[in-house]
């Protein structure tokens, strides 16, 4: 597994994002994805779950004023373990608790695909969505940049709202691609939208 990208972190106040996938909580993962609040996320057997974590590249959202108990033996096989299979620790241990996600389907070198993203809704109306968005921007221009531009366009889905939309277009340099089903929109970061957020930005 290549480890490119594993070492970049953001901190804001009492929070801190990062792509190191040592703190990713499966099991605070799966949580999220049970909630109404995150219906585009679906829970997953753990062992799997952790599976996909371990073949991702992962920006986690981290409290750093709240610890919590976690399930860290890289050799368990429950699905009592709260984290990822790869994760260099031993049994459990407090960690700061995991509040967001974003998850990347990558091979590394050409291709990357956004997907999973949330913010635990008693984590929202504080700026944390924008800002992790902001951190999942730069990590895509340290990707760009370390491919030497060899990264083809990087794709994603959205619920859809026009607000948030619009927020990707404005920021990440994303544009609206297609329509797909129950209302979600595929975007794509390319450079005519890339041209397109610079325009946004002298207005």
């Amino acid at each position: 597994m290549p480890y490119k990208f594993h070492d970049l972190s953001w901190t804001r106040g009492n929070f801190t994002a990062s792509t190191d996938p040592s703190l990713l909580q499966a099991e605070e993962i799966n949580k999220a994805f049970e909630l109404d609040a995150i219906y585009w996320c679906k829970p997953l057997p753990l062992t799997k779950l952790r599976e996909i974590l371990d073949n991702s590249l992962c920006i986690g959202l981290y409290d750093l004023s709240t610890s919590i108990d976690v399930q860290t033996d890289p050799g368990s096989s429950t699905e009592d373990s709260a984290i990822y299979s790869g994760a260099p620790h031993s049994a459990k241990q407090p960690a700061r608790k995991q509040i967001g996600l974003m998850r990347f389907i990558t091979d590394y070198a050409t291709f990357a695909w956004g997907t999973d993203y949330y913010v635990l809704p008693e984590y929202r109306k504080l700026g944390l969505g924008e800002w992790l968005l902001e951190c999942f921007n730069g990590l895509m221009n340290a990707m760009e940049h370390s491919m030497d531009q060899s990264l083809r366009p990087f794709r994603m889905m959205s619920a859809g709202r026009a607000s948030t939309v619009d927020w990707y277009a404005k920021n990440c340099g994303f544009r609206k691609l297609e329509h797909g089903d129950g209302g979600v929109v595929y975007l794509v970061r390319d450079e005519e939208g890339k041209r397109r957020q610079k325009e946004m930005a002298k207005l």
